[in-house]
């Protein structure tokens, strides 16, 4: 209840405009129901989709992915970037310290800021700093897991500033889509790991049911032995005590287990709803983290001086406790309104370092408020109105429950620990959809955001549905997404000079051609972006504009089914920069592109061309038969990033203080020559209460050790070999 009450009620001047929010929701809702409407029929809602009104997903103006609870078994994914990785045409993942750093369509950056990731609607990004889509990345936990969607590419018109790259949607089951007892159990070799989880779901009466989910694992990861850490250089230490690095072979000094829990912690999850007839409330906690070793400059800057002891047991933590509602108030047949209200607590613990002087090892908790009212309103058959207003209030700041014998130290404000402050964002959005035949449709949408500390936010889009014919539809859309600098950012540049701070500006044009018939389906999906980066300038240690890239690409995939028996998924993905302009040519180094310093027109971190391939056989009524595999043809904007690091600034770089490995130091290209991971497994109907699945990753790795490779953010000449690996999964529902 204390914590209630400091949220809503401790800032004195917070009070005034959210007392207007409230008193301004009541009177429009009074003033709309007050109107006369003809022409009566249903709306529903959709928050999983890429339009405010429920719209099928064939005129969905947006490149949307959808993998059921049933993909997600299969694949056997041991968390959600491995999953997403196998289904999503361009998504992809690199190790940082802030964890797993995740991509879409050429964008991808140090921190997980330019996609948002939803829970049954709701925003679960961490907002103050070095966090964003992170709270839900790493759990081997699935089960309560009904659908992902995945959108790619620009989206804050829909879900608000942050939906630059993609949005990443989870929806939970209930009671109305879930109903018994599951519990389930897994297990992994080389990659080590055991999970249990349980859910149950039953009908209270006929219009109310609850669901309730609890899961967790305990996660060591692969060790050093099977999935070795190599560089892509030499290097002599200065110190005895530490061994060399030779490229290309594994390190002899410890670090981290690849893929574990920090600390060796049990991982938890924990899902309550409640559904009634036009409402549901559910509550949500999440204790995750993910061991990562630190980054490469930090490495040989303790190892130089015989403190590699200091480089073990590194990584990201976090944890979550939300409380959510939604209500639907139908007027009248023609329209309805739709209120949503949440709380969330977020904690965060960042270790770069064991050494007890580091700077940079960060930890803090956050508080969110958030309370959404739209309206949907069908004027006739062929005209759909939906507005919305939206008030975000976050409080930064406290001391972390992950840490709280410290004050909280957040990254922009590393010199004043137990800075507390709080923002507040004031948005309205709407979109008018319009059918004008039966083959056209057109959307337009508009969204503006008010945060404290930032000038107006605007996320305009256009889009034109067209059938071309009964198989075929055309898809054109003009949109701008926005996303403004992590809060900590902002509030430090306020007070640093009292100023505004910065927003980021994606323009994409797309085109989305399918033709489905049957067992047979063809997308293509052509795209040309205007991006105006806002990212960390390692050259200032300060994150602001950088510059604006203008880049094109492609996605193309098909889907065929044989018999009903085989299924055979095919996709490829190309992204090629343009240009690349920095708004100071200042700026020494940045993460995006060598391009501004006249070395190669590629990403530094993307690799141009990106296949993937899915076959799935029935073997019979109870046996089937999954794999997968993804190759990404090679990363060449790291070399041409490694040749402006090594030629351009290797006088004024100092070996000894490590700037030089900031950027990727290439003394030979293996690191980021292709990767190709493959996956096969089984899974065994026994009865219909019992299932089986067995499942082997990363197979490449028994040929060549060098196909199972990943890449560290930025320092791309840093990797670690996946290890080949198995598990085996047993549910029992009752």
């Amino acid at each position: 209840m204390s914590e209630w009450y400091c949220v809503m009620f401790m800032y004195k001047k917070q009070i005034v405009p959210f007392t207007f929010f409230l008193l301004t929701t009541q009177l429009c809702a009074q003033n709309l129901i007050s109107l006369k409407l003809e022409d009566l029929t249903q709306i529903s809602l959709s928050s999983n989709s890429a339009t405010l009104s429920q719209t099928p997903l064939r005129d969905t103006p947006a490149s949307v992915s959808v993998i059921t609870h049933q993909d997600i078994i299969e694949s056997g994914a041991r968390n959600l970037d491995e999953l997403l990785e196998i289904y999503v045409p361009s998504f992809t993942y690199m190790y940082k310290i802030q964890g797993n750093q995740i991509g879409l369509r050429g964008i991808i950056s140090d921190r997980n800021n330019k996609i948002l990731l939803l829970v049954n609607g709701k925003n679960m990004n961490i907002k103050a700093a070095d966090g964003g889509a992170v709270s839900e990345q790493w759990f081997s936990m699935l089960g309560d897991i009904k659908k992902v969607t995945v959108i790619s590419g620009s989206g804050s018109t829909i879900y608000g500033p942050g939906a630059i790259a993609g949005i990443i949607s989870i929806e939970t089951f209930n009671g109305d889509t879930f109903s018994g007892v599951e519990v389930s159990g897994r297990a992994g070799a080389e990659e080590k790991f055991y999970t249990a989880e349980m859910s149950i779901a039953d009908k209270l009466s006929s219009d109310l049911s609850y669901y309730v989910y609890y899961g967790v694992d305990s996660y060591d990861g692969a060790s050093q032995k099977n999935a070795p850490e190599k560089f892509a250089f030499n290097y002599d230490f200065t110190s005895p005590h530490s061994a060399d690095i030779y490229q290309d072979r594994a390190i002899n000094f410890p670090t981290t287990n690849n893929n574990g829990s920090l600390h060796a912690k049990p991982r938890h999850k924990f899902h309550a709803q409640l559904n009634g007839e036009n409402f549901d409330l559910w509550l949500r906690f999440t204790r995750s983290s993910s061991s990562v070793t630190t980054n490469q400059n930090t490495i040989i800057r303790y190892a130089d001086f015989g403190r590699a002891d200091w480089l073990e047991d590194t990584g990201y933590e976090n944890q979550q406790l939300t409380l959510a509602g939604n209500y639907l108030q139908k007027i009248n047949d023609k329209m309805q309104l739709n209120y949503n209200i949440s709380y969330m607590l977020s904690d965060v613990n960042i270790l770069y370092s064991q050494n007890p002087a580091e700077t940079r090892n960060k930890h803090w908790g956050e508080n969110n408020f958030n309370t959404k009212v739209m309206l949907n309103y069908l004027y006739n058959q062929k005209h759909t109105f939906n507005i919305g207003v939206e008030y975000d209030y976050n409080h930064f700041g406290r001391k972390s429950y992950l840490n709280s014998s410290e004050s909280s130290l957040i990254a922009s404000l590393a010199n004043k620990p137990g800075t507390s402050w709080h923002s507040s964002m004031y948005s309205l959005f709407g979109e008018y959809k319009t059918q004008y035949s039966k083959q056209t449709l057109l959307f337009v949408n508009l969204r503006a955001d008010k945060h404290t500390y930032t000038e107006w936010m605007f996320s305009p889009r256009v889009s034109l549905v067209q059938h071309i014919s009964p198989l075929s539809t055309l898809k054109l859309i003009a949109s701008r997404s926005v996303r403004h600098s992590d809060d900590a950012d902002l509030y430090s540049q306020y007070l640093k000079d009292g100023s505004m701070g910065d927003t980021e500006k994606l323009t994409s044009f797309e085109l989305i051609y399918n033709y489905t018939k049957q067992n047979f389906s063809f997308t293509l999906t052509p795209y040309y972006n205007i991006h105006d980066i806002v990212a960390f300038d390692d050259s200032t240690f300060k994150t602001e504009k950088i510059g604006k890239t203008k880049y094109y690409g492609f996605e193309t995939q098909i889907e065929y089914t044989l018999d009903k028996n085989l299924f055979i998924s095919l996709s490829h993905t190309y992204n090629k920069l343009l240009n690349f302009t920095l708004y100071d040519e200042n700026i020494q180094r940045q993460n995006i592109s060598a391009q501004p310093y006249g070395y190669g027109d590629d990403f530094a971190n993307w690799n141009n061309n990106i296949t993937k391939l899915r076959l799935n056989y029935q073997l019979n009524k109870k046996l089937k038969w999954i794999n997968s595999m993804q190759i990404f043809w090679g990363i060449p904007g790291s070399k041409d990033m490694s040749d402006y690091n090594d030629i351009d600034l290797a006088q004024t770089y100092s070996t000894q203080n490590s700037i030089k490995y900031k950027l990727p130091v290439l003394e030979s290209t293996k690191a980021i020559q292709e990767s190709i991971y493959l996956n096969t497994g089984i899974t065994y109907q026994a009865n219909k209460q019992t299932l089986f699945s067995f499942n082997a990753y990363n197979l490449m790795g028994f040929f060549n050790t060098r196909y199972n490779k990943r890449n560290y953010f930025q320092r791309t000449s840093h990797y670690r070999e996946m290890a080949p690996s198995f598990a085996c999964r047993v549910s029992y529902k009752f």
